[in-house]
């Protein structure tokens, strides 16, 4: 499921493709565009709510959230315009008189005609459920408030394709049309069921064609509607309850995505199924076609630390030891994300890893991780986003005791029963007992750019690790104090289509000026990059709540008051730079190949490369650390090298079929990979 490491030559053609982190500047600091008595999840769950308008129709870009004037009013989608320089323009709203609840809006702008289309729930009849609405605009840079009327999309409890129910929290997005001279825009709705079990169980999707003339004249949409059998099967299956997060994309192609993750529990006792939990549905024939399903796991197999000084293993089960089929990575609490489509035909899904002991998460210990998935293919890739060990693209993974992936803890003390670890929150809140302990389900957001024609994108998400630790433990923590009512934004950058990740940048109001007083919340990027003057520098907007007290008025009250300020800033990114640009330094002194052939059975060739000359110590191991043979340690000229391995350990014994790891180590840096012996 991995793809392979991606190397290049250093010296005599060797060198590692690595990027380095990216640096910002504050080029538009934050600027209010209204006070809210709202402050949870303000630009929506599954979107970018912030949308770049193009040069072609007068560059800036439009913002959609939702908000209230007062703590008394009802919650109502709200519309700004940032002009191309950065500036704030007046918005009128149309629905400003409507006693009426909205919410959790999605926006696309057609790159063909100016045309911003959106959608939202609200209830516009005397039923209580809620209906799938849209509106559009038909020339938001230049003469922005020409609104069309609000239009009803899907209407329950009456919805069509016999899927009676209330499909909210929507996405639009607009694609081309089998029709010559037409558009297609399609409007997801995501189910809302009674009861967890069913809430996102289904999804149903409107779709219609337009064009620039028929949206000047009024023509009414045609709307047309599929729905997906598997998610239709799962809703209605009488045994397990399946609960899909998935979000939402179309391709130039003609095909719809719809991406995400999934939980299952049998509904007799609540008990986990253990499944595939990974979900790509692909719909051929812009709409009117049929659906695929794929599926893969998202668990990831590690190890159970060994130390050899003590003769202790790390984890253990009631005295137990556990096996290392029971210390797994796995995809959890990725439940509010975006969906993207790269130009080489991949989607990319952000979201959280966490440590799994015997079936049971960890809360501290987590990672960032990019699920893609190749649209021609159908293969799966998990690829690293932070912390990243090796490159992102590798199949050597980051775990919380080993940040250079050579499968031995990086410091255990001897007295102590674990290893030194690394702890990850990678949620806008520390407090796990909120909103009656389903604060990690209701906190966690993960948003990922669109590449630009160039290949650069970004992820965003915030981590509350510092304020969390400094909480749980003030004592331990006290550096941590001025972090207590903050999170961190943590922001990554790919130039390649999310192949390699660059190391985060951290904004956060305690370390950036501009920010100081504020409390960011529910940070969301605008959908792409714009050119700056700089060639290797491109700006990105950010839309966010500044807090008033940290946390938020959902599911249940949490705190008073709840009222925050929407607002808006920009970055200026010096994009990171990988290893074989002549103008940045050399990231890796050495670089360790893929041994050949591997497969191997008795011997095998090890190819490396060193910078400078200098000792080096080529080492094997077991997938639990345990060094079986020092393969070469001694000086080397600087260049390249390689030796034949013939199967045995230190002692001269024929090793058994398994995978194992060699390790290139240096003063200052060290390379491992691994190979596959089959007697």
């Amino acid at each position: 499921m991995r793809s392979a490491k991606c190397l290049a030559l250093l010296l005599l053609g060797w060198l590692a493709v690595c990027l380095l982190a990216a640096s910002y500047q504050i080029a538009v600091g934050p600027t209010t565009i209204m006070e809210s008595y709202f402050d949870y999840m303000i630009g929506g769950y599954y979107d970018l709510p912030m949308q770049e308008l193009g040069d072609a129709w007068g560059g800036g870009r439009l913002a959609l959230f939702h908000a209230r004037n007062t703590a008394s009013q009802v919650r109502k989608i709200r519309y700004a315009y940032i002009d191309a320089a950065g500036s704030l323009q007046n918005a009128s709203y149309p629905w400003e008189t409507t006693d009426v609840q909205m919410g959790y809006a999605s926006v696309a702008i057609d790159q063909e005609s100016g045309i911003s289309f959106y959608a939202w729930h609200q209830n516009m009849d005397e039923d209580a459920d809620y209906e799938l609405v849209m509106q559009y605009e038909l020339a938001p840079g230049s003469d922005p408030g020409l609104y069309s009327d609000l239009s009803i999309v899907v209407d329950p409890p009456n919805a069509p394709l016999g899927l009676d129910g209330e499909y909210i929290w929507p996405s639009i997005k607009i694609g081309p049309s089998p029709t010559p001279d037409m558009r297609r825009l399609y409007i997801m709705g995501r189910y809302n069921g009674s009861d967890d079990a069913e809430q996102n169980s289904t999804v149903l999707i409107a779709f219609a064609d337009f064009n620039a003339a028929s949206i000047y004249a009024g023509t009414p949409m045609n709307w047309q509607y599929t729905t997906i059998p598997t998610l239709v099967s799962w809703h209605e299956d009488p045994l397990v309850n399946r609960r899909l997060m998935a979000s939402f994309t179309v391709g130039d192609d003609g095909r719809l995505y719809v991406a995400g993750n999934h939980y299952a529990r049998l509904q007799e006792n609540n008990n986990i199924v253990v499944e595939p939990d990974l979900d790509v549905f692909i719909c051929d024939n812009y709409g009117a076609g049929t659906w695929q399903h794929y599926q893969a796991s998202s668990e990831i197999q590690l190890h159970n630390p060994y130390n050899q000084a003590q003769n202790i293993y790390a984890f253990y089960d009631h005295g137990r030891v556990l096996e290392d089929s029971e210390v797994t990575l796995l995809n959890c609490y990725t439940n509010h994300f975006n969906l993207v489509l790269d130009s080489d035909g991949k989607l990319h899904m952000p979201g959280n890893w966490a440590l799994v002991l015997a079936g049971t998460w960890s809360t501290e210990y987590n990672s960032i991780k990019d699920i893609v998935f190749d649209t021609n293919s159908h293969s799966f890739d998990i690829r690293e986003i932070y912390p990243v060990t090796g490159t992102s693209s590798d199949d050597i993974w980051w775990t919380p005791w080993d940040a250079d992936g050579d499968h031995q803890a990086d410091s255990w003390s001897f007295f102590e029963p674990l290893p030194q670890m690394t702890s990850l929150f990678p949620f806008c809140h520390w407090d796990t007992t909120l909103h009656s302990d389903a604060m990690r389900f209701h906190y966690s957001y993960f948003r990922m750019t669109e590449p630009d024609a160039d290949g650069n994108m970004a992820c965003l998400w915030q981590d509350s690790n510092k304020a969390r630790l400094y909480h749980l433990y003030p004592g331990e923590y006290p550096q941590y104090e001025a972090y207590n009512d903050n999170a961190e934004i943590y922001l990554s950058v790919s130039t390649n289509n999310g192949l390699d990740w660059g190391q985060p940048e951290v904004i956060s109001a305690v370390t950036e000026p501009a920010l100081s007083g504020m409390i960011p919340m529910w940070v969301y990027p605008s959908n792409r990059f714009i050119q700056t003057g700089s060639e290797l520098q491109k700006r990105m907007y950010l839309l966010f709540a500044d807090d008033d007290d940290w946390g938020a008025n959902c599911v249940m009250p949490y705190h008073i008051p709840f009222s925050c300020r929407v607002n808006y800033m920009a970055l200026d990114i010096d994009l990171p730079v990988s290893a074989d640009d002549p103008h940045s330094p050399v990231v890796h002194s050495l670089v360790l190949e893929q041994n050949a052939p591997n497969p191997c059975s008795d011997h095998t060739t090890i190819k490396y490369g060193i910078q400078a000359a200098g000792d080096v110590v080529l080492e094997l191991f077991n997938l639990r650390g345990q060094k079986l043979r020092t393969l070469y340690s001694g000086r080397r000229e600087a260049g390249e090298h390689s030796l034949d391995w013939d199967g045995l350990d230190e002692t001269g014994r024929a090793l058994s079929s398994g995978i194992y790891l060699y390790k290139l180590t240096s003063r200052n840096d060290s390379r491992v990979m691994r190979l596959l012996l089959l007697r």
